[in-house]
């Protein structure tokens, strides 16, 4: 029988006959693709091409960039999504480019968190960044005060007075 690591089709098997006559099998790794991006498919600077179990004796720094989005996706496909969430958020912040119509890019969007668009459509990243950076929200001119309906005790006391 087979040893047990050799029993997996992660393996190629190659039939090999041998000098003594007899036709064994042979299995050798498969070699590992170069990671490609997700959105493109062009294959990816600055990773590896290693198997997952020799990707993980490398150091992490040796695995991947250090950057968002890296091993996912390429530097052309980034800037593109960069782009796209912040003429969202520049349009749904400011009420001057309201009215400035953008195509919603599906390609893109699969690679951002779920939710992302309806948080830029109600203005709580903007809220958020603004809590981040320490900067205050233009505050509403205030409203005169409404006069204090008086209290019960002084209702009481006021009818006793009629009453007398």
């Amino acid at each position: 029988m087979v040893r047990r690591y050799l029993r997996t089709r992660s393996r190629k098997r190659v039939r090999v006959k041998t000098p003594g006559g007899k036709t064994v099998t042979h299995f050798k790794r498969e070699k590992a693709t170069k990671a490609t991006c997700g959105r493109c498919r062009k294959r990816l600077s600055g990773t590896p091409n290693k198997t997952s179990s020799e990707n993980r004796a490398l150091k992490p720094s040796e695995r991947t960039p250090s950057r968002p989005y890296a091993g996912v996706l390429c530097n052309e496909c980034l800037d593109e999504l960069v782009r796209y969430v912040t003429r969202f958020e520049v349009k749904h912040a400011n009420p001057e480019y309201r009215g400035l119509d953008f195509q919603r890019d599906l390609t893109i969007e699969k690679f951002l968190p779920m939710g992302w668009y309806g948080q830029v459509s109600s203005g709580s990243i903007r809220k958020e960044k603004l809590r981040k950076t320490g900067e205050k929200k233009e505050k509403p001119a205030k409203q005169p005060k409404k006069e204090k309906k008086p209290a019960k005790k002084e209702k009481k006391a006021a009818k006793k007075k009629k009453a007398e």
